[in-house]
């Protein structure tokens, strides 16, 4: 049997299982601007009541914690209306919509992906008592970005994606949030301003070699969004932008995919500042998991500057904040990154030792990809 073939039977059980669990589930109520956090455990998606009257308009939104969460909508009837997910992880998630008809819908709270452990998330709605024009511009522009995630569907099952396909999903995704962009200005939505600028950003530095223009483009919408963090004084989200920049730059050393590092790109001495700054943020909050991330993608940058022996002593910084974190994934890319920087300077012994412990790692949590 494939390696694919197994991947869909095991999302196929996955989705079955979280059938069987929403509807053994008790849903939670949930009120307008009254937030509630919840624990999303493994295969049991949370469910909350709202009730609602024809015309009226809802937005929820979630705010995520170091998972991939979507969100549905359910009629009376338990008829699905609409499914969300528009943004990345540990960002926030919106689902808006115009209510057809009286009674108690129902909102799904699931991972995109199963979970190998429970997440907190919180979840907040808003309702107004019609649809004006600001409303019908932030359900459009909803549209449009789920529409950009369909587009995207291809990269996120993998298996032997073209470089053409790649291109031409990533192209119709930056189609789509040019629109919505637009739409949430209209609206005067400035942390969906933001929202949609830092995923042009991160969009955009995955297009090929026909799309350049675009891809330098990405810095100066990360740059747009950074400016709308710093004025609501949102750090997080400053520092995730601060490193997509970063990353963005970084990137364009490899229009024709991530081969082995190339020394002294041009871009890669411009990235690291953008990087430099984010794992600052990232160390003033004390998150462990970004300030591993950021010191990956600096010794990645530094791998292609006039400096690449500076990446060992960073890979080995990433690698102790994760150990320390207990974070495996993160141990494991750090590892990885060891053994492929020793096995380009032609240390196989050191490489294969750091390959072992990766594969040690995959094996204890039952993970068995690594890149």
């Amino acid at each position: 049997m494939s390696r694919i073939s197994i991947c869909y039977g095991f999302m196929l059980m996955f989705a079955c299982l979280r059938a069987a669990a929403v509807s053994a589930q008790e849903p939670v109520p949930l009120l307008s601007q009254q937030p509630v956090e919840q624990t999303l455990v493994a295969d049991k998606p949370t469910r909350f009541r709202v009730a609602l009257k024809k015309g009226e308009f809802l937005r929820a939104f979630v705010i995520q914690n170091n998972a991939d969460l979507g969100l549905e909508l359910f009629a009376p009837d338990n008829k699905s209306l609409l499914k969300r997910n528009l943004s990345p992880a540990s960002w926030e998630d919106s689902l808006a919509a115009e209510v057809p008809a009286d009674g108690d819908y129902f909102l799904l709270i699931s991972s995109a992906f199963p979970l190998r452990q429970s997440v907190k998330f919180t979840i907040r709605l808003e309702t107004k008592s019609s649809v004006t024009n600001k409303e019908q511009a932030i359900l459009d522009a909803e549209q449009m970005m789920q529409e950009a995630t369909i587009a995207l569907e291809p990269l996120r099952r993998g298996g032997g994606i073209t470089r053409q396909q790649l291109d031409a999903a990533s192209q119709a995704a930056y189609r789509k949030r040019l629109e919505a962009l637009a739409l949430y200005q209209l609206a005067g939505d400035r942390d969906w301003e933001a929202h949609v600028c830092y995923q042009l950003c991160a969009g955009m530095s995955s297009l090929g070699a026909p799309a350049l223009a675009q891809r330098e483009q990405a810095a100066h919408y990360g740059e747009r969004a950074l400016l709308i963090w710093r004025e609501k004084q949102d750090r997080a989200r400053e520092a995730d932008t601060l490193l997509q920049i970063g990353l963005n730059w970084f990137r364009l050393n490899y229009l024709d995919g991530p081969e082995s590092p190339k020394r002294e790109a041009p871009f890669a001495e411009k990235s690291i500042p953008w990087i430099e700054q984010a794992l600052v943020l990232h160390k003033a909050m004390n998150n462990k998991a970004r300030i591993g991330d950021n010191l990956v993608r600096l010794g990645e940058a530094f791998s292609a500057t006039a400096q690449p022996e500076r990446r060992f002593a960073l890979f080995e910084q990433a690698l102790a904040v994760y150990q320390e974190a207990k974070f495996t994934s993160g141990q494991r890319l750090a590892l990885t990154r060891l053994g492929n920087s020793y096995r380009y300077e032609k240390q196989y012994e050191k490489a294969v030792a750091y390959y072992e412990q990766v594969l040690a790692i995959s094996e204890a949590t039952n993970f068995p990809d690594f890149t």
